[in-house]
């Protein structure tokens, strides 16, 4: 079964499991012949990773 990929444009901030209000940390992270950006959450008060949202993607060719 194909897996569904959700893009967001524009990541928001979201609540942590601690209450906490949590800001995204865009990577970039290369598989295979793809550039892909992500936002990752991850809890500010007890540093536990929370979620990660794929924004884009791009083929390494584009990115030259």
């Amino acid at each position: 079964m194909p897996q569904k990929i959700r893009y967001i444009p524009n990541p928001h901030t979201i609540t942590a499991p601690s209450g906490a209000t949590v800001a995204p940390v865009m990577r970039e992270i290369r598989m295979g012949n793809e550039i892909r950006t992500e936002a990752h959450y991850t809890d500010p008060t007890t540093g536990q990773f929370i979620t990660k949202v794929l924004v884009s993607t791009r083929s390494v060719d584009e990115s030259k």
